[in-house]
């Protein structure tokens, strides 16, 4: 054996170790998906997680040959390894309601249990399943194990009867693809025909977005239709609004937000996704009230019938199919130390920027640029933070959405005056800002959708991440 070869063999083996090589799809897996149910509870101090069942869905809509994600994302992953041989047959990363739940105020006194669900491939022989959550240096550490046996366990087979499933374009195979399933809340049966619409109207906008545009053909999109009891969703900040317990459960006002919306009925969400393949989901609010959330590789949700949509739509998908993080910081969230100073973050479109040759965006930035990149800092934060007080008023005094759409839009022309003679408005760096922080956390580009409402675009470093994880599935 020559030196060459010997050197091929040597990277070979780190190859393999580094990426350890997966058995064939067919070889373990029915072509089934499976899901495992689970309540999942505690505090900032605690937690615990009980199993409530294991679901059978339809077939897997998944790559199935990507199935150790390439992705390093997620505040949490889930392995399923073969229960003889210990050898990793599926892997990817996840995040939760309860993970940011645990760090809120509330949560350093009170224990709150939330229902989850982890999908992954159906095996034909004993599997072991491990949930594992990064810690403060973004190692992972497990926090639950379990085992499943398809010769003794007990699953649940019943028919998927939850909703009617449509297609609104398919261009090949789920497991080629990614399958993107959109379900309504607060549309009961006399507003399905509006849902039908928003459906329409929000997916073209999402595909008129790069990256999404050039990569339509790697998408296919379905809705399913189900009919909520009332309709509108209910506001935990309104709590002498009737009721209205719609079918996922979406309640804006999580976690004292008026903007933040969650669907908390996850079973019956699971449920619903699962009538068409699905990848990811998208839960579109039959309200006019600006808001949404997104949570990765759970859901995201959006105001439908709000005017800004669109916006809540794009960006909140960001979240939840490429694990993007928020890059603004003027506006008031819930979260305590979610990222804690010292720390690089793992998302891909933020940065403490503790080693500058190691940006992990460094070879979009050209060599003529600055970093950390100037920006006219001081001045935007004097125009938010003063635009966000008068928001905060206008919400507390009830006025309507109508009005507060025009401050926002009278805000977005300031911020475009602002930014329209700024000198790196057009290059990728490092600009001061990001991550719910003013200082010491940086982001790729002076305005991007994970930005700000003005945006019509991602930055390159967020189109480079969503085009990755449309890889993971697609190719």
């Amino acid at each position: 054996m020559g030196r060459g070869d010997s050197m091929i063999l040597l990277l070979s083996i780190l190859l393999t170790l580094v990426h350890p090589a997966v058995p064939d799809f067919h070889a373990w897996a029915t072509g089934r998906t499976l899901r495992m149910d689970f309540n999942h509870g505690g505090n900032a101090h605690q937690e615990r997680v009980m199993v409530s069942g294991f679901r059978r869905e339809g077939a897997w809509a998944g790559s199935r040959t990507q199935l150790v994600s390439p992705l390093d994302s997620g505040v949490c992953r889930v392995t399923v390894r073969d229960a003889k041989s210990r050898a990793i047959l599926y892997r990817r990363g996840y995040a939760t309601i309860f993970d940011e739940w645990k760090t809120t105020a509330p949560a350093r006194l009170t224990f709150r249990e939330f229902h989850e669900s982890v999908r992954f491939p159906e095996p034909r022989g004993a599997i072991e399943i491990e949930l594992d959550r990064r810690d403060a240096t973004n190692a992972y550490a497990s926090f639950f194990k379990t085992t499943f046996d398809p010769g003794q366990a007990r699953v649940d087979d019943r028919p998927l009867t939850e909703g009617t499933v449509r297609c609104v374009f398919r261009n090949g195979e789920p497991s080629r693809k990614v399958d993107l399933v959109l379900v309504g809340d607060g549309y009961a049966n006399d507003d399905l025909p509006a849902f039908r619409d928003h459906v329409l109207r929000l997916t073209e906008a999402l595909f008129a977005v790069e990256p999404y545009r050039s990569r339509r053909r790697d998408f296919n999109v379905w809705a399913v239709e189900v009919a909520s009891p009332r309709t509108g969703i209910d506001d935990r900040l309104r709590p002498k609004r009737p009721r209205r317990n719609n079918v996922f459960g979406s309640k804006a006002g999580t976690f004292g937000l008026a903007r933040y919306v969650l669907a908390f009925n996850n079973l019956a969400l699971r449920e619903a996704a699962a009538r068409a393949p699905c990848d990811v989901t998208v839960v579109l609010l039959n309200t006019k009230r600006y808001g949404g959330g997104g949570i990765y590789n759970l859901y995201s949700t959006c105001a439908a019938a709000s005017d800004s949509a669109a916006y809540l739509l794009i960006h909140e998908f960001g979240h939840n199919f490429a694990a993007l993080a928020d890059e603004y910081y003027t506006s008031r969230v819930a979260y305590q130390n979610v990222n804690p100073p010292g720390v690089e973050p793992w998302e891909a479109n933020i940065t403490a920027l503790h080693d500058k040759e190691q940006l992990k965006w460094r070879d979009l930035v050209t060599p003529d640029t600055v970093l950390p990149t100037p920006w006219n800092q001081e001045r935007f934060d004097f125009v938010s933070n003063r635009y966000q007080a008068t928001r905060q008023n206008l919400r507390a005094a009830g006025r309507p959405e109508a009005e507060l759409a025009e401050l926002a839009a009278r805000h977005a022309r300031e911020v475009d005056t602002l930014f329209a003679n700024a000198p790196h408005q057009n290059v990728v760096g490092a600009f001061s800002g990001a991550g719910y922080r003013a200082k010491g956390l940086y982001r790729p580009a002076l305005d991007c959708i994970m930005f700000s409402r003005r945006a019509k675009t991602f930055c390159p470093v967020c189109a480079r991440a969503i085009s990755q994880v449309i890889d993971s599935y697609a190719k």
